[in-house]
């Protein structure tokens, strides 16, 4: 049995297991998303399977259909997040041999020489490299509209907490609650649950209050 070859996927996937990879936009079912290392098209991204195989080939039809499901609502989300007029996909694994798909956004505002040609024939040498500081923005637009996208459907995204602002002082943000009669636990419980579950929670809140107006009206029904 031939024994798998390492490659750089598993290391980035590792990496972003442990919260080390510096371009994980966000955790998705079959895998994580992760900006390009270069950003001539930007917006450009990656979605490395975790776990790593070797090929597509390698997964079962349900694996198959999860993953490329992912694959192409990334790019329903990078087409809408850079406005690009096509995506292209491409799965390669010639250089590292192991499952990693390409989402490029493609625009009529490329170059004449490059613009009807495969991403390819860029020079990634001289391409923009990628900058944590310079991309965070719209790696977190990615994000937000991956947790928004999967929502609708009842499945959960997970994006990269280093992408989100950071929180604010615990003692500025208690006087603030205290002085305003905002209840901040109350806050935090609900930002702790998917876009989902707040929705969820808010309709059986109004449910409830509807339930209650009802039970009102029968208890002390308005005179006419």
């Amino acid at each position: 049995m031939r024994s798998e070859i390492r490659t750089i996927i598993h290391e980035r996937v590792e990496q972003a297991r442990t919260g080390q990879n510096p371009k994980v936009i966000a955790k998705v079912p079959s895998g994580w998303v992760v900006l390009g290392d270069v950003q001539f098209l930007e917006g450009y991204c990656l979605l490395l399977p975790d776990p790593v195989v070797s090929s597509l080939n390698t997964l079962s039809h349900e694996q198959r259909a999860r993953y490329l499901m992912d694959l192409t609502f990334l790019g329903d989300v990078v087409e809408q997040i850079t406005g690009a007029c096509r995506i292209n996909y491409e799965i390669l694994g010639n250089s590292e041999p192991a499952l990693h798909a390409h989402v490029f956004p493609r625009s009529l505002s490329e170059p004449e020489e490059v613009r009807k040609a495969p991403v390819w024939f860029y020079d990634w040498k001289a391409a923009p490299q990628f900058d944590f500081d310079k991309h965070r923005g719209i790696m977190l637009k990615i994000g937000k509209a991956l947790v928004e996208k999967y929502a609708g459907m009842g499945l959960e995204v997970v994006i990269e907490t280093s992408l989100l602002p950071p929180k604010l002082e615990r003692t500025r943000v208690q006087n603030e609650a205290i002085r305003f009669g905002v209840d901040l636990n109350l806050i935090e419980e609900n930002l702790a649950h998917t876009p989902l579950e707040r929705i969820q929670n808010h309709q059986s809140a109004l449910e409830l209050v509807l339930e209650l107006d009802r039970a009102r009206e029968k208890l002390y029904p308005k005179s006419e």
